[in-house]
């Protein structure tokens, strides 16, 4: 059965190439990758606005490679991005929650001061962008990555897979 695609006017696309072969596929997904900030030496993560929520919420990443990790946030309110060892995201955000009776809080980015925090952003206003070098762990595993500032860490989250 045909599929019909539309603009966000209703006007029905007339341009739209389709890949035929897994080829096509692949290179097409290679281009979208690599226009998008997400190849084998960078990687792009942002806020989704409105939802407290990370696009792409989930991340694969070889271990030990150094990567440049952008974080857009187009999103009105203040975030961050904080990668944190297994299992410790939880314990992670609960820390940053206190900080919010810190008055250097903001000056600390609300990252707590934790051996489980791997790798952080500064905080990023809304319509900024963060961009910084990331060591990815040696270890492979699911390391967490959570929105710091106080009470954002309960659904603004995401995992990063590592693998060999």
């Amino acid at each position: 059965a045909p599929v019909y695609l539309f603009d966000p006017l209703g006007r029905k696309f007339t341009d739209l190439r389709v890949p035929v072969t897994e080829n096509e596929i692949k290179m097409m997904a290679t281009a979208y990758n690599k226009d998008n900030g997400q190849d084998d030496n960078a990687i792009r993560i942002s806020a989704v606005p409105n939802q407290l929520a990370f696009s792409p919420s989930e991340i694969r990443l070889r271990a030990g490679k150094k990567i440049t990790l952008t974080f857009d946030n187009p999103d009105l309110q203040i975030h961050n991005l904080v990668i944190v060892k297994p299992g410790s995201g939880e314990r992670v955000g609960q820390l940053a929650d206190q900080m919010a009776q810190d008055p250097d809080a903001l000056k600390r980015q609300f990252v707590p001061d934790s051996e489980d925090v791997i790798w952080s952003t500064s905080l990023v206003n809304g319509k900024g962008t963060f961009e910084g070098q990331l060591e990815v762990p040696k270890v492979p595993g699911t390391y967490p990555f959570i929105c710091s500032f106080p009470g954002h860490w309960r659904v603004m989250k995401g995992l990063m897979v590592v693998y060999e």
